[in-house]
């Protein structure tokens, strides 16, 4: 009899998907980025460039593990949840390890309905997309901030929650598993501090298991770090990394569970 090959699962955003494929896939070849010194979008052409191995291509070669990628761009943390959880739910039995990556908690989800089929879209708490992109974005989120409909301290607390009850989920199921947090969470006119203060008035801070969360409590400020920090990027524009960059975040999380024992033997 064959044996089956132990299933390693992996969720996130942009930053753990295969990023490259999908731009490469991208007839318009026209994208925007945000420069982080000034916040500001700017038009980029994407220069087709060869596809390389992913983190969880490295991780899954390090475990010699058939690799499941969940992970969608531009994802929220509801979306990463939704999508991890629903995965769970139906392959728990077959799932050896789950390797979960947050995004930024600026990210939140609207619900539309194509062919009858319910589809979760990550729109992001930014007013300032240029608005040949995504002019009908900023509408909306004007709108919400107009009727009260989004609270920066209720969008945080929500996003604590989903780390929790994905912790709890793989507790209940017995499966083994690291969290971590690909980007550093912010919102306009909002610092990192003033983000880990909120996060730190919540119930959940204390109640995350820091020895399966790579980087826990994800702040600077409270002596946390993100999984893509300074890893080396695609280019100056593109901070997604590239394959030297896959490997750095592949590097972090396996000397993590190693040192903490998360992968069963």
């Amino acid at each position: 009899m064959f044996s089956r090959k132990k299933e390693l699962v992996v969720a996130g955003c942009s930053m753990t998907a295969n990023y490259v494929k999908l731009r490469n896939k991208d007839p318009h070849k026209i994208y925007f980025l945000r420069n982080p010194e000034n916040w500001e979008y700017s038009e980029h052409v994407w220069n087709n460039i060869e596809e390389f191995p992913t983190m969880i291509d490295v991780l899954a070669e390090k475990y010699d593990m058939k690799p499941v990628n969940l992970s969608v761009s531009g994802s929220s943390n509801e979306f990463i949840f939704y999508k991890a959880i629903d995965y769970v739910a139906e392959h728990y039995k077959k799932i050896d390890f789950f390797s979960m990556h947050w995004s930024n908690m600026n990210r939140f989800n609207t619900i539309t309905t194509q062919n009858n089929i319910h589809r979760y879209t990550s729109v992001f708490a930014h007013q300032n997309f240029p608005a040949g992109q995504r002019g009908s974005h900023n509408e909306l989120m004007n709108a919400m901030r107009e009727i009260g409909a989004f609270d920066v301290k209720t969008k945080v607390k929500e996003d604590m929650r989903y780390m929790f009850l994905f912790q709890e989920f793989m507790e209940y199921y017995d499966i083994p598993y690291v969290q971590s947090s690909n980007l550093i969470s912010t919102f306009d006119g909002m610092n990192g501090l003033e983000v880990a203060k909120i996060m730190l008035e919540t119930s959940y801070m204390d109640n995350i298991n820091a020895s399966k969360f790579w980087g826990w409590p994800i702040h600077y400020d409270l002596g946390g770090d993100h999984l893509c920090n300074m890893v080396d990027p695609i280019n100056q524009y593109d901070k997604h990394p590239n394959e030297e960059g896959h490997r750095q975040m592949a590097d972090r999380l396996i000397k993590f569970i190693e040192k903490n024992n998360l992968m069963r033997k």
